[in-house]
């Protein structure tokens, strides 16, 4: 939790992402990575309130068919061990653990 909101404005400068707004309040984001063919998803996240209500689901749906959109057929995160939750919610919507990192994973969809 170290970046700086520097760093987060040219990561989506250069990579791009998403925004979710009800109302038009921000509810979720999340941001894309590129490094070299391989897309990754990064960094969603749902403010408090609005967890469990499948916005996170549909903003992996758009992120998902935006990268499609761009001609990737795979999609890659990662998530953390210490949040089995975030496992278990990725799973649901098809990734599998492509590798173990240690202290996260690596998780792969064919999209």
């Amino acid at each position: 939790m170290s970046e700086t909101e520097a760093q987060v404005r040219e990561d989506l400068a250069l990579h791009g992402g998403g925004l979710a707004r009800v109302r038009s309040a921000p509810v979720a984001a999340v941001r894309f990575r590129f490094e070299g063919h391989q897309a990754w998803v990064r960094r969603l996240a749902v403010h408090p309130e609005w967890q469990r209500q499948g916005i996170g689901r549909r903003v992996m749906v758009w992120a998902e068919r935006d990268l499609r959109r761009r001609g990737h057929r795979q999609v890659r995160l990662g998530v953390r061990k210490l949040l089995p939750g975030n496992l278990s919610f990725y799973e649901a919507l098809g990734y599998w653990v492509a590798e173990d990192h240690g202290y996260w994973l690596e998780l792969v969809k064919t999209l």
